[in-house]
């Protein structure tokens, strides 16, 4: 299962992501609280996608971080 890009309920691109680092924790829309996935399914991305998901990753951090 792919770790969405947007949330299945409202569109947003806004997630809000635990501050721990269990694999399983879950991430949430900051829009509309869904769950949109979990720690695991966007780590299993990150190895699947030879290298394209770590681009994902730090783009996601780097906005919840408010960093350009």
């Amino acid at each position: 299962m792919a770790f969405p890009k947007r949330c299945a309920q409202c569109g947003s691109e806004d997630f809000r992501f635990p501050g721990n680092t269990d694999e399983d924790e879950t991430i949430y829309c900051n829009s509309c609280n869904a769950v949109v996935g979990d720690k695991k399914e966007l780590a299993k991305e990150e190895v699947d996608d030879e290298g394209e998901g770590d681009h994902q990753v730090e783009s996601l951090l780097r906005s919840l971080s408010g960093k350009k």
